[in-house]
């Protein structure tokens, strides 16, 4: 009944607002609309024209994206950062639905399922609307599949193929199609392995490999001509993941499957259009030892045993007033991860049996949460229009095993108790986020954007109840975090066309209560050397984004892009924030023809002096690089097409700032290496 109370208080205001600002604008509105020219703060690309095709990982493929880096700890794993902000700060939906990544230490991320059959990217940076769920105050990162475009023979379909050199990266994938004008199925599926280790432009050697099978399969009907559904399943099994050789342990196994459906049904009358029903689950199950892949126990075996399973939905209604466009609608998500962990009593002849629990790293956490939001999109005038958004969300948090029976260990409740003085297993937070936006077009081609922004950020899993004691230290998640607020303004400038344009925003992020680790270090004799814990903290977040792209002379492009973001905690705010990419750009010059097209890009990351070492996060202080990369490609035919290139020319020896962090099993962070140089080599057939 309180959520349901909640709920009209969003509804019921914003449609009174978006009428009243509607109706005052009755007369028919010539709007000025600025054609082929992107919003500062969103990019997209189809999967088909990424540039750089060696990426083995669908988060190492963002890193495309201007503002978006993501840290590597293998060839598989890459957690995508947007503006400093990951995990939580993050909205990422897949096909519009949630995965869940399944590792307590962060090993998979979300994107790691995307591996085949998806169509296009959109990014998102910052927060721009509140139809996409609870938080993103980073940004959001829609995976996405398109309808697909039938030939006149009712068949479609691709056939694509990729190698490299350095990491050794095979993969093969089919994605085909067949149908006709009232519905489709489509199936798509791909295998890919690549080398257990890749080497720097040094010569070391850097864990890398694994091997994935994956597969699905999509079908959407036209019931009526009003009327579509869509239903899909997608499976990832990866096996025999090379994690870093520091870490302690690499993963044998790391499955996923997910259903979604999707109804839109179009209205023809009253003031509503279109209502649009979204509904999905996935299950995820991750597998950690260290002695499946590789042999490397030394006194006694262990493995961590985990899985996320989420399931929810949204339904959204969108409605014409006048001359506002609104949308209005609920949702629902659940959560429920478990993660243990165990070991054997050491004896030389593996024995399943002999395992014990010695951890609940993830105490049965189950997370229920209810949202409900309105948006409406105003046009003011032929040159005005603004954003009004409001979301409520009821997010409700029990940690089930919080007092199981562990061997040998201590129980997580005794872990919170011991360093927060807490014995909270169970929250119950209510979160307000609210977006207003401002557009407006100077003329044709020139347009300014402002966004005024609240978000809520709430603690995930690990952060909140996370618990394990072994291997020396402490890992424990704090159960009694607030959640975090963000309060951000940012401006946007754009100017151009879809040939030639500039685009510039700037942000400011005010937090409260940002979540952050650090780890408390311990001076007494035979005891836990230090424990990783987490805190609140006020703290600040600003930078900038900028990006040129301009003809030079026939069939020659030049694009450069920069992108720069700066983050301090504490009343005085001289502590820096961790796992913050320093200042960087990539500038690119390429050449095309109907058939040819090639290329040169010119990669340049300042040094980042500004680490925090004590949160565990940060290896350290990284150097500056500046690589070269080359590519090119050739249209044999309207079917067949062929891709080349070679990443980092000259062979240099660097790493990105974003890196393995400390964990329950790896206590101190890792700087990756980048690999050296490599060669890439991709096929693509279309019918």
């Amino acid at each position: 009944m309180n959520f349901m109370k909640h709920s009209l208080l969003v509804l019921i205001p914003l449609v009174f607002a978006s009428n009243a600002l509607a109706t005052n604008y009755t007369e028919e509105i010539e709007r000025i609309t600025v054609l082929g020219v992107k919003e500062p703060m969103l990019d997209s690309i189809q999967l088909d024209d990424v540039t750089n095709k060696a990426a083995g990982d669908l988060g190492e493929q963002l890193r495309e994206f201007n503002g978006v880096s993501s840290g590597r700890q293998g060839g598989r794993g890459f957690s995508p950062v947007i503006r400093g902000q990951q995990n939580s700060q993050l909205n990422v939906l897949l096909d519009g639905g949630i995965i869940s990544g399944a590792c307590p230490s962060g090993m998979d991320h979300s994107t790691s399922y995307a591996t085949v059959g998806y169509d296009k990217i959109t990014v998102i940076k910052g927060n721009q609307s509140v139809l996409y769920g609870a938080g993103g105050s980073g940004g959001s990162i829609f995976i996405e599949r398109e309808r697909p475009e039938l030939m006149e023979s009712g068949l479609t379909g691709k056939i694509d193929m990729t190698a490299t050199s350095n990491s050794g990266r095979r993969k093969l994938s089919a994605d085909v199609a067949t149908g006709n004008d009232s519905g489709y199925i489509r199936i798509f599926g791909s295998t890919e392995q690549q080398n257990d280790y890749y080497q720097d432009g040094d010569g070391n050697d850097f864990s890398s490999g694994y091997n994935g099978k994956n597969g699905g399969i999509v079908m959407g009907f036209d019931l009526t001509p009003d009327t579509n559904v869509e239903l899909s399943y997608e499976g990832v099994r990866d096996r025999d993941i090379f994690y870093t050789i520091k870490h302690a342990m690499d993963t044998p196994r790391a499955d996923s499957d997910s259903w979604r459906f999707k109804l839109t049904q179009s209205i023809n009358s009253g003031p509503f259009h279109t209502l649009e029903l979204n509904a999905y689950s996935s299950d995820v199950e991750h597998l950690m030892d260290d002695y499946s892949v590789r042999d490397r126990w030394k006194y006694m075996r262990m493995k961590g045993l985990s899985m996320s399973n989420t399931s929810g939905g949204k339904i959204q209604g969108i409605a014409t007033l006048g001359n506002a466009e609104v949308t209005l609608g609920m949702e629902y998500l659940n959560n429920y991860s478990d993660g243990t962990h165990l070991m054997d009593n050491g004896s030389e002849e593996l024995d399943e049996s002999n395992f014990r629990l010695y951890a609940l790293e993830w105490p049965g956490v189950r997370q229920e949460e209810y949202g409900t939001f309105g948006e409406a999109d105003i046009t003011l005038d032929n040159k005005n229009s603004m954003r009004l958004g409001l979301r409520i969300d009821r997010n409700f948090v029990e940690a089930t095993k919080a007092d199981g029976e562990i061997i040998a260990y201590k129980k997580p409740i005794y872990l919170y108790n011991k360093y927060y003085n807490s014995d909270t297993t169970k929250v119950d937070e209510t979160n307000i986020g609210a977006v207003l936006g401002f557009n407006h077009q100077l003329d044709a081609d020139q347009a300014l954007n402002m966004y005024i922004t609240r978000s809520v950020v709430s603690a995930d899993a690990g952060q909140r109840f996370r618990a394990i004691s072994m291997h020396g230290s402490n890992w424990i998640g704090n159960p009694d975090l607030k959640a975090e607020t963000h309060n951000q303004l940012e401006l946007g400038w754009q100017q151009g066309n879809a040939e030639q344009n500039m685009a510039v925003s700037v942000f400011y992020d005010k937090v409260a209560d940002y979540i952050l680790q650090y780890r408390l270090e311990s001076s007494q004799p035979h005891s836990i050397r230090h424990a990783v814990l987490q805190k609140n903290v006020d703290a600040t977040l600003y930078g900038m984004e900028a990006e040129l792209t301009q003809p030079l002379f026939e069939n020659w492009r030049f694009r450069s892009s920069l992108s720069l973001t700066i983050g301090r905690y504490n009343s005085k705010g001289d502590d820096y924030l961790p796992q913050i990419a320093p200042i960087s750009s990539v500038n690119t010059l390429d050449w095309h023809t109907d058939n040819w097209s090639a290329g040169m890009s010119w990669e340049l990351a300042a040094k980042q002096s500004r680490a925090n070492t004590d949160s565990g996060l940060d290896a350290g202080k990284t150097a500056g690089y500046g690589l070269i990369n080359l590519f090119g490609s050739y249209n044999a035919s309207k079917a067949l097409a062929f891709g080349g290139g070679i990443n980092n020319l000259l062979d240099k020896t660097y790493a990105l700032h974003l890196n393995k962090a400390s964990d329950s099993y790896l206590t101190e962070a890792e700087q990756v290496n980048e690999p050296g140089r490599e060669f890439w080599v991709n096929a693509n057939w279309k019918f």
